[in-house]
């Protein structure tokens, strides 16, 4: 067994249970028969064994691409970050960092919604939304 980091994790049960006071957890991240696994112990649900990542050497190439992230300068958590308790106060806060992992760019609000994508979008009498190729460059 390797150790690779020490972090924190939610108690499964726990959050199926909705004890947002007691999910968060300490957890050990671990290489172990070529996996990244995951171990973590809730004081009234006992130990938690999980799989991380299938395998460890592409877990490692991975991590060479990991961002540090950008803090969100438009959080949506309206709290001091002294005053944010995690994950209670759940959502886009100060706390955390997040990158564009993919992006994606609303060409038209013309929809049908019937794909996995439009739906969100589409605003019933809503004026049409199509930029020009300029504006999307």
């Amino acid at each position: 067994m390797l150790l690779i980091r020490v972090t924190m994790s939610l108690c499964p049960i726990c959050v199926d249970d909705e004890k947002f006071d007691q999910m968060r957890i300490p957890a050990i991240v671990y290489e172990q028969a070529g996996e990244v696994r995951l171990i973590k112990e809730c004081a009234e649900h006992g130990i938690t064994k999980e799989k991380y990542w299938e395998d460890y050497e592409m877990y490692k190439e991975a991590k060479k691409w990991q961002d540090g992230g950008v803090r969100i300068l438009n959080p949506h958590v309206a709290y001091l970050e002294s005053k944010i308790v995690c994950p209670t106060h759940c959502g886009l806060c100060i706390k955390h960092k997040s990158h564009t992992g993919l992006g994606n760019v609303v060409v038209t609000n013309r929809c049908d919604l019937s794909c996995w994508y439009c739906f969100f979008y589409a605003k019933e009498n809503e004026p049409i939304y199509e930029p020009t190729q300029d504006q999307i460059r």
